[in-house]
């Protein structure tokens, strides 16, 4: 039975390997195709954005404390811009100094404090009906886009939570979802945050990948009624030994009891697939090419300034962003930089 077992992972494990590489190819070509390296001229304007102007979105960066943000200075700068822009209310949390978060959200590992105190945000603010959460690291490359172009209220009325998968790999994104601001979401992100008690998480010789390795977890003991199906997965997760067996092995294993193609869970999330989500992982594909579909960017650190290509400048440009030349509800312009 293991080795039978055992065969089906590394199996699984070799297809998707290869499909890896080949969605990698077709996805890195088709961005390049579509534009390379420059953005168009008018890129900046929002003046044909049909959106209405929306005062019931949050944007939200958690991090454990506000020093920290001085490693994602230029993220975090287009992220501001951008919010003012389209009039997004852009709120930052820091877990260290601010006790009524620290108090409420005391789980072992910040990666999963940080979605105890958006629970703790949304229910201190009911008067946003939508919560987007981000990584620090995440910024904006295009501004017209406009988050409501990830929610259709119409097709999908009763989707509460909105996840994506990552560009290269079919782990989901822990790192930024899009919520509304129910009762739902809250018990669902605490059950993820609160993952750190789960006898398996606490298994000290496996790698579990923080909070991404729990959020499949979640996700598998809600909506996978087999239990043999989540008892292999399970095993799978209390075996990984490093980042390679966790993403070959336990996603892989993940993914395929979730449904490798399912794209709602309970009616309730919504999965949006490869290259269709709002943020793309700039260490797996740079920035050496940009898309029309591009909207932000993830994995934007400032010690790597060197090494990735910063879209809005030209390479003659010096790097300095000037914050008061966004446009509340009006355009944002290349006089940013």
């Amino acid at each position: 039975m293991i080795y039978k077992y055992s065969l089906v992972i590394v199996i699984a494990s070799c297809l998707t390997f290869i499909l890896i590489i080949l969605f990698y190819s077709s996805t890195q070509s088709a961005y390049t195709y579509l534009e390379k390296t420059q953005l168009p001229n008018d890129i900046f304007s929002t003046d044909d954005c049909s959106h209405s102007i929306s005062n019931d979105m949050a944007v939200l960066v958690v991090v454990d404390k506000s020093s920290f943000l001085k490693n994602y200075t230029l993220a975090q700068k287009t992220l501001t811009c951008y919010c003012l822009a389209h009039n997004y209310s852009l709120n930052y949390i820091f877990l260290e100094h601010d006790t009524n978060y620290s108090h409420q959200c005391n789980q072992s590992g910040f990666y999963f404090r940080r979605h105890c105190a958006a629970v703790v945000f949304m229910q201190a603010h009911p008067n946003f009906k939508f919560i987007l959460f981000v990584d620090a690291d995440i910024g904006v490359i295009n501004p017209r886009h406009r988050i409501e172009e990830f929610i259709n209220e119409r097709t999908d009325a009763e989707i509460k939570l909105i996840f994506f998968e990552r560009l290269i790999t079919y782990e989901i994104m822990a790192g930024s979802y899009l919520a509304k601001n129910t009762l739902f979401v809250h018990d669902f992100l605490m059950e993820w945050a609160n993952y750190t008690s789960n006898q398996l998480f606490n298994q000290k010789k496996t790698y579990h990948q923080d909070d991404e390795g729990a959020l499949h977890q979640v996700l598998i003991n809600r909506y996978v009624s087999s239990a043999s199906n989540r008892n292999i997965c399970e095993q799978v997760y209390n075996s990984t030994i490093d980042y390679y067996a966790y993403l070959n092995e336990y996603v892989v294993c993940a993914r395929h009891i979730l449904g490798i193609s399912t794209r709602t869970f309970g009616n309730t999330i919504k999965l949006i697939r490869q290259g269709d989500g709002w943020a793309r992982d700039g260490h797996e594909t740079a920035t050496s090419f940009w898309a029309d579909r591009d909207f932000m960017f993830h994995y934007w650190k400032d010690q790597l300034a060197d090494l990735w290509k910063f879209p809005f400048l030209d390479k003659n440009s010096t790097l300095e962003f000037k914050p008061e030349k966004c446009h509340v509800n009006g355009a944002m312009t290349r006089e940013m930089f």
